[in-house]
């Protein structure tokens, strides 16, 4: 895979049952976020993977806890992208782009920032 994160996401997928015959394997949302993460950092469809990054962070309550119970490489680097994101200057307004509703939910942007903060803060370097 050109994603390092595509093993991991395989790894980790629950089985969804269709119409039968037919089932969905669905990756869990920390190996979810870190695919996403990093083929936004790597590719070109960067506003498309920011979509999908807050969508999943917006909408995913349990998100943080989730990605605090996920491996340690896992953790860091979600960490340190989540790190750079809010780092930016503009990225109040990024997340208003990935999520064009949000400006008329009350504290939505709040909530996603603070989500991110977060999440940096799960990283170690031990």
């Amino acid at each position: 895979y050109s994603n390092p994160w595509y093993a991991y996401a395989l790894d980790c997928t629950t089985t969804a049952k269709l119409l039968p015959p037919l089932s969905i394997r669905i990756a869990g949302a920390p190996a979810f976020l870190a695919a996403a993460w990093w083929d936004a950092l790597h590719s070109d469809g960067v506003r498309e993977n920011r979509i999908d990054i807050m969508t999943l962070v917006h909408g995913r309550t349990a998100i943080v806890d989730e990605i605090a119970a996920a491996p340690l490489d896992v953790r860091n680097f979600l960490a340190g992208v989540a790190s750079q994101f809010i780092q930016q200057p503009d990225a109040d307004l990024k997340i208003l782009d990935a999520l064009p509703r949000a400006a008329r939910l009350p504290g939505a942007v709040g909530r996603v920032f603070e989500r991110l903060e977060r999440i940096t803060r799960l990283g170690s370097d031990t």
